[in-house]
C-alpha cells in the first residue's frame, strides 16, 4: 500500500477542484487509486456507475456508511462526500480523505450539490 504525506493530498485535492468542467456537467470527483489520479464526473456517468454499487449492494460486495458521510470546504466552496467500503475486502485509505484529516478505508466521493450525494446514498442503499 502506497502511504502519502497530507501536504501533498491537500494540494492534488485543492487541485482537483480546481479542474471541473461545468460546460461538461461535472458534479462530483474522486481519486482513482488505480490510475493515481483525481477525475470528475457528470450526472449520466454517475447513473451508469450507481446501477453497478446497486447491484454490488445486493451482492454483499460494497455498502455505504451514513455515518462516513462528511462536509469538507475546499478553495472556499462546500464539498459533500460519500465513502464506498467493501464489505469482505479491503481498500486502503481514501488519499483525497486523508487531506483533510478524515481517514476512511474506501472510495470517497465528493459531490458539488448536497441533493446528488443524498440521492446517490438512497439509490444504492435502498
Amino acid at each position: 500500500m502506497m502511504m502519502y504525506r497530507k501536504d501533498q493530498s491537500l494540494k492534488l485535492l485543492k487541485s482537483a477542484c480546481e479542474d471541473r468542467i461545468k460546460k461538461r456537467g461535472e458534479t462530483f470527483f474522486f481519486y482513482h487509486l488505480t490510475m493515481n489520479e483525481v477525475q470528475w464526473g457528470n450526472n449520466d456517468e454517475l447513473k451508469t456507475q450507481m446501477k453497478i454499487w446497486k447491484k454490488q449492494k445486493k451482492e454483499g460486495i460494497l455498502t455505504i456508511n451514513e455515518k462516513n458521510h462528511r462536509e469538507f470546504v475546499v478553495n472556499g466552496r462546500t464539498y459533500y462526500t460519500l465513502t464506498l467500503t467493501q464489505e469482505n475486502g479491503f481498500l486502503p485509505p481514501d488519499r483525497l480523505g486523508l487531506a483533510q484529516g478524515f481517514i476512511v478505508c474506501g472510495m470517497m466521493y465528493w459531490f458539488v450539490r448536497i441533493e446528488n450525494r443524498d440521492a446517490v446514498y438512497q439509490y444504492v442503499m435502498n
